[in-house]
């Protein structure tokens, strides 16, 4: 089993390496470029789910079958999650697009809607950034890995 401090580190490492490569992508300068950092971030958000689901392995609603109450108190992760990575990729697409049809880098902004999407882009990862790390660190509170208060929880939901 590995430790919540390390799952933690992993997650805002991950979260860190997403921040840097978006940064990238968007000084892209051939599609090329646009590409592969596009499929860098694909990689580095499934890496993000995947320890989102190691960390909450280990919590007493997990382990329970109460995945219904766990997912309540991370709905707003569960909607940010897909929207960010949607207009990150529609944004990384868009770029590599541009760029292969001759348009370069400072001539991006002035085609039509770019501006849009880069703006619905960052304002999409900013909010999954905060909601991810305040999720994170929503799940390092005791009561998700001591059974007493789920066990209550349980019964009452059966009723």
């Amino acid at each position: 089993m590995i430790e919540y401090g390390k799952k933690t580190t992993a997650i805002l490492g991950l979260l860190f390496l997403d921040v840097a490569f978006h940064a990238m992508l968007n000084h892209a300068k051939t599609s090329a470029e646009a590409y592969t950092y596009l499929g860098v971030l694909a990689i580095i958000r499934i890496l993000i789910l995947i320890s989102i689901f190691v960390l909450v392995w280990d919590t007493v609603p997990f382990r329970f079958g109460l995945v219904g109450i766990l997912c309540k108190k991370m709905t707003p992760l569960a909607f940010t999650f897909p929207v960010s990575t949607l207009l990150s990729f529609a944004m990384a697409l868009a770029r590599g697009s541009l760029l292969s049809e001759g348009y370069k880098q400072a001539s991006l902004w002035d085609y039509g809607g770019f501006q849009t999407l880069f703006y619905f882009d960052y304002l999409g990862c900013i909010l999954f950034y905060l909601i991810t790390f305040f999720t994170v660190f929503k799940l390092s509170k005791v009561k998700y890995y001591q059974a007493g208060d789920w066990i209550g929880k349980a019964s009452a939901n059966k009723r």
